[in-house]
């Protein structure tokens, strides 16, 4: 057994249906992509260990269903959380409009923690129905970081993990 400090945290990733909150998910635990995932219901838990040389951390990842009939989980499971992945698909719109009130959501069930907001599917350039520019300035107004991933591509998905938990050892060692 290390004699390094540990830290659990537990990781809410929602988002609107769709827009690839398990392809991002698979892609940083598994290292893996699959065409075509069944819609998650209710919700699905990931674990993933890192040691980040002074720590050791114990990222519980959690997938919550996207889908409005789920909606009504969401509270319960955002409970206790101590980071965010906020995820909407670059390529449509209405995924990115429904970025608020999932915000909104985390916040009154979790406090202000950690957030990132996430533009997925950025290998869709062609169908792109938010700027990045956009996306960008409405990140700024939140006070959070903004990126956008491609799980298919593996394109920033270890990076918003890595840039989340960093924020979360920030936010515990306040206190």
């Amino acid at each position: 057994m290390s004699g390094k400090p540990q830290k659990i945290f537990k990781v809410v990733v929602i988002g609107a249906a769709g827009v690839g909150k398990t392809s991002i998910i698979r892609r940083y635990c598994e290292n893996s992509f699959l065409e075509g995932y069944k819609t998650t219901i209710g919700s699905d838990f990931y674990v993933k260990k890192l040691d980040l040389g002074e720590v050791l951390v114990n990222l519980s990842i959690w997938d919550l269903a996207g889908e409005e009939r789920f909606k009504f989980v969401l509270p319960t499971f955002c409970k206790g959380a101590q980071g965010a992945l906020i995820v909407f698909d670059i390529s449509r719109r209405r995924s990115y409009i429904n970025v608020t009130p999932y915000i909104e959501l985390t916040w009154e069930h979790s406090g202000q923690i950690p957030s990132v907001i996430i533009g997925n599917k950025s290998d869709l350039v062609e169908s792109r129905a938010v700027s990045l520019d956009e996306a960008k300035d409405y990140s700024i107004q939140c006070g959070m970081p903004y990126y956008e991933t491609s799980a298919k591509d593996n394109v920033n998905v270890y990076k918003i993990f890595e840039e989340l938990t960093q924020l979360m050892i920030k936010y515990t060692s306040t206190f």
